[in-house]
């Protein structure tokens, strides 16, 4: 099976295409932005799994717009 990109590491591929980071990116933020991703997909399913997921949210676009978005 292909291994998908996750978003922080398509951002990093495309920034470095443009340019951004001639050197790499430096590895603390590729790390810490990494293992951010890492515990919020866990903590996604975790929640998902909660017998009250349904009740709490209609749809995923829910969950997501009351989670992360402003």
């Amino acid at each position: 099976m292909k291994k998908q990109l996750t978003a922080v590491e398509w951002l990093i591929w495309e920034l470095n295409k443009l340019g951004y980071f001639p050197n790499g990116v430096p590895e603390i933020i590729y790390n810490q932005a990494k293992q951010m991703e890492k515990y919020q997909i866990i903590n996604t399913c975790e929640d998902v799994d909660s017998v009250t997921f349904w009740v709490n949210y209609r749809s995923f676009e829910e969950y997501y717009n009351e989670k992360f978005k402003n």
